[in-house]
């Protein structure tokens, strides 16, 4: 599991590509921006969706107006490889694949 530094070094100012573990298939592109905003683009919509992030104890946690129906939740972090982190919810729980997009910190 990623250090508290570690996953606000991975994320913050970071644009990453959310890959379905399961299908391998991206499903989401999102940019963490440095004011604590964030802003996902997922595969196949038009508009881009804003949202909010932060860090809790070693946790990242994500709120969007519509995905996940505007539910705060948590991650933590399990690098795979350099660039490259497993997110799991809290509770364990599996989520997206994160691949961090080299140097990129805005949407494109």
């Amino acid at each position: 599991m990623m250090t508290a530094d570690e996953v606000q070094s991975f994320i913050r100012g970071a644009t990453v590509r959310a890959i379905d573990p399961e299908t391998e298939r991206m499903v989401a592109t999102v940019s963490y921006l440095l004011d604590g905003t964030c802003q996902m683009a997922r595969t196949g919509a038009i508009a881009v969706e804003p949202g909010l992030y932060g860090f809790t104890d070693g946790l990242y946690w994500t709120r969007y107006a519509e995905f996940r129906d505007g539910t705060t939740n948590s991650f933590y972090l399990v690098e795979v490889a350099p660039g490259l982190a497993q997110a799991y919810y809290a509770d364990g729980r599996r989520a997206f694949l994160l691949e961090r997009q080299n140097g990129a910190s805005q949407p494109e």
